[in-house]
């Protein structure tokens, strides 16, 4: 659980250094962070609650909830330490016991190659934009969706998008069983409307059948990354850095 949102995150001061270096001196012109720790922080990035300056058709300024997405400092660095000495243990393993591990050095490949990607936020946005568009125009639009990315804030260590207000799934069910309706005043109105976890499970299998017939799967759906819409009860899917297109031969296995 911890490596999903709750790693040591950066100081503010070097939040906004990175903000700085990547979006300009002015960034403060655009981007009010609000006040206090991220939303989260997990291994690769940190994420802050802000109101955005997004400029619309018109080139006027439309403020909106959003939140931003910024990168660790220090984190490409380790990264590739960590990959070069995965490379070489993959490599070692191979040679001493081939017979018991002969797709080992593949399959390590392929992780280092997803992981690397996640540190190129732009990468990310198309992903992330792309699967939005795919869902939105499939019969899974009412259930579950993907937030919607802000483009004027995106690089490489960047990335914003709209706010959601929601629950992690793995707190649903508590949610829900403290908001059961009482049972001896049926009139009673319950003060939440979520699903129950069961229903958003088959969401969740429903989704990612979508995924992998569709334009981009998501590899990393850790609990960290889904999200209960408050409002709606729709399903939320986040962090697409970890993404790819299935090929034909996945396709034709998973059908």
């Amino acid at each position: 659980g911890k490596l999903q949102d709750a790693m040591p995150a950066d100081s503010p001061s070097v939040v906004a250094s990175t903000l700085r270096a990547e979006l300009g001196p002015d960034w403060k012109d655009f981007i009010r962070l609000h006040p206090g720790p991220p939303l989260g922080s997990a291994t690769i990035a940190q994420v802050h609650r802000a109101t955005l300056g997004v400029r619309d058709e018109t080139g006027c300024i439309r403020w909106m909830e959003g939140v931003v997405k910024v990168q660790h400092a220090h984190v490409a660095s380790c990264l590739a330490v960590d990959v070069a000495a995965s490379s070489f243990l993959a490599l070692l393993v191979s040679r001493l016991m081939p017979q018991l591990f002969p797709e080992f050095r593949g399959i390590v490949r392929d992780l280092a190659s997803l992981t690397l990607a996640e540190l190129d936020f732009t990468a990310e946005a198309q992903n992330q934009i792309a699967a939005r568009t795919s869902l939105l125009g499939s019969r899974l639009s009412s259930r579950v969706f993907v937030p919607k990315v802000l483009t004027d804030f995106v690089t490489r260590r960047v990335l914003a998008m709209e706010f959601v207000d929601g629950i992690k799934i793995t707190d649903l069910a508590d949610v829900n069983a403290t908001t059961t309706p009482n049972t001896n005043n049926p009139s009673a109105t319950p003060s939440s409307s979520l699903p129950p976890l069961r229903d958003i499970v088959e969401t969740l299998v429903d989704a990612f059948s979508q995924m992998m017939v569709g334009d981009v799967f998501n590899c990393d759906p850790h609990p960290g990354n889904l999200l209960v819409e408050k409002s709606s009860g729709r399903l939320c899917l986040l962090d697409w850095g970890q993404a790819r297109m299935p090929s034909n031969e996945e396709r034709l296995g998973y059908a």
